[in-house]
């Protein structure tokens, strides 16, 4: 799923990389955010974006905001989020997405991971106007 203003836009079908860097991390995250009092969750999530006229799916965001643990239908204070980068949607996640992602005032770190190399981009939004790079985290399965 993707950007869309008051709307919401089907993305074509994951590809078998993308689903294995969102099961692994999601993976990691879910237990370290139970063991904080915080919620995280994957793909099927939605964040509510700017004035509430915006809502996405990211790959994976996380939040210990008191608002979002009691919240049933989307996410508005997240604290770490994640996109899986492929072909298709690269330019999208890096622009506009991320455009919108920097603007929340709740957000720490960004993550941008690559299936096609080993390299994630880390973004700390209200911290520092550069990305820090780890590349190799872990290989594509």
């Amino acid at each position: 799923m993707s950007i869309a203003m008051a709307k919401y836009c089907a993305m074509a079908g994951a590809s078998i990389a993308h689903n294995t860097h969102v099961g692994n991390l999601s993976e990691v995250l879910r237990n370290a955010a139970r063991k904080n009092g915080c919620r995280a969750f994957h793909e099927g999530a939605k964040l509510q974006l700017d004035d509430g006229n915006i809502y996405v799916y990211p790959d994976i965001m996380l939040t210990c905001h008191p608002a979002d643990m009691e919240a049933t239908k989307y996410v508005q204070h997240p604290t770490f989020l994640v996109e899986i980068l492929s072909e298709s949607s690269e330019l999208h996640d890096r622009s506009t997405k991320c455009k919108h992602y920097r603007r929340l005032r709740s957000l720490r770190y960004l993550l941008l991971v690559s299936q096609h190399a080993m390299q994630v981009k880390v973004y700390k939004p209200h911290r520092r106007k550069r990305p820090v790079f780890l590349p190799g985290i872990y290989p594509a399965q």
